[in-house]
């Protein structure tokens, strides 16, 4: 991050653009002093979720799960393996997803205030596919 001079891993557009809203989240988890793994986890789980966005709607939060579960196209499973994301990362992806939502819904963010965990509506964000 350009003030601590901390590694950061931000989400980038299609345009190569940072978005935004991601990279604010990312800067408050560092403000707190999270883990940089868990900053970096999180820019991962924060990806996903605006590249399922691409595909699916943000009322579509079961389908993030299963999408989660489902081997990623570019996987070759192995005879052995199952190429399935294990219950545990999937958790953490809807914990990054959800705090993403949360920090922005604290922060009076209107979109964000509107389909936040608990919220029981649904409204959609930046709908931006991203990588990483």
């Amino acid at each position: 991050m350009p003030v601590t001079g901390a590694e950061s891993w931000p989400v980038l557009g299609d345009d190569g653009a940072v978005v935004v809203p991601a990279e604010r989240y990312l800067a408050f988890l560092g403000a707190l002093e999270r883990s940089p793994n868990t900053v970096r986890a999180y820019a991962m789980s924060v990806r996903l979720w605006f590249e399922f966005l691409g595909q699916a709607g943000v009322e579509d939060v079961a389908r993030l799960v299963a999408w989660l579960r489902a081997p990623a196209g570019n996987v070759i499973v192995l005879e052995t393996g199952t190429g399935r994301r294990s219950p545990a990362t999937v958790n953490r992806h809807l914990a990054g997803v959800f705090g993403f939502y949360d920090h922005h819904a604290r922060s009076g963010v209107g979109v964000a205030a509107s389909w936040s965990p608990g919220a029981g509506s649904a409204a959609v964000p930046i709908s931006r596919s991203c990588t990483m």
